[in-house]
């Protein structure tokens, strides 16, 4: 057993116990509890001398099931991809290892409103697809992470300075804002029902950056394309992400009094879109919501 690397035990109808003690399998990389309808909230026990495992597993997948909490000692196992998808009586996320977690796969927990920590890893993938009682308000404000995708019924004007109808928006830029490394911002984009398919779908939303001046003068940056999955949404959706466009080029510091943002995307379509600048100081980093820059409201 020391030297397993997968524990597969999807559609075991008659599993009522898990320990936590797989933590202490130090070469496991996928484990399976998808489809083990038995296991409850009394399925595992949580044990405080359990020893956290040495690396993080590749994959664990707790789908489609019924229970209505995960394991605190889940922590210890620091899955780099855990599937909960469907699982629809589940209620609360305990903390989990953001450090280590690359993809959370939550859709259509329709009964999931709470997670108990805030996301750090700006390489992060987050699924709350039809998570339609999820709170989000910390979500958005707060975490850190690579794109997020969750119910939403119009781009957050709370969080989103400029914003428009459509997929493409004209912005007033600030002097300032070309004085780094990169033009920085996060994106927040409302998708429609009707484009999106049953079954996960790899697609790919483009974002343009064009800098105007009043003289005519102009910089387009290079296009931004940014892998995204997505599946079937009972109702319209917010997609959240970070852009960097690099300002190293000498045509990208001209007198530009303006910029415009395009977004495309091959899966969806776009009924709004809007950014926020993050704060153009060099040391700025994308996902860095505390460096948010702070601006008057303004729909565009």
């Amino acid at each position: 057993m020391a030297g397993l690397t997968g524990l597969f035990m999807s559609g075991c109808s008659k599993l009522t116990r898990i320990s936590p003690n797989i933590s202490k399998l130090k070469h496991l990389e996928d484990v399976d509890f998808s489809l083990c309808y038995a296991l409850t909230e009394d399925s595992w026990h949580d044990d405080p001398q359990v020893v956290p495992a040495p690396n993080p597993i590749g994959d664990l997948d707790m789908s489609d099931n019924t229970f209505t909490r995960l394991p605190h000692s889940l922590v210890s196992i620091k899955p780099q991809e855990l599937n909960i998808g469907n699982c629809r009586k589940l209620v609360s996320l305990p903390e989990l290892q953001t450090s280590s977690l690359k993809i959370l796969r939550a859709q259509d927990c329709e009964s999931l409103e709470s997670i108990s920590h805030l996301f750090r890893n700006p390489e992060t993938i987050l699924h709350f697809i039809n998570c339609f009682k999820l709170e989000q308000e910390s979500l958005i404000r707060s975490s850190v992470f690579k794109y997020m995708i969750l119910p939403g019924g119009q781009v957050p004007p709370e969080y989103f300075t400029h914003r428009a109808s459509g997929s493409y928006l004209t912005i007033p830029l600030l002097e300032s804002f070309l004085h780094g490394s990169f033009l920085r911002f996060k994106a927040c984009l409302l998708i429609d029902t009707d484009s999106t398919k049953p079954t996960w779908v790899k697609s790919i939303i483009r974002v343009w950056c064009l800098l105007k001046g009043n003289q005519g003068n102009h910089f387009h940056s290079s296009d931004l394309h940014i892998l995204i999955f997505v599946t079937r949404l009972l109702d319209r959706h917010l997609a959240i992400f970070d852009c960097s466009f690099p300002l190293d080029n000498p045509l990208a510091k001209s007198n530009y009094d303006a910029v415009e943002i395009k977004f495309g995307w091959d899966a969806c379509e776009i009924k709004e879109c809007g950014i926020q600048f993050f704060s153009p100081s060099s040391d700025s980093q994308p996902g860095d919501a505390n460096k948010l820059s702070e601006e008057n409201s303004v729909d565009c």
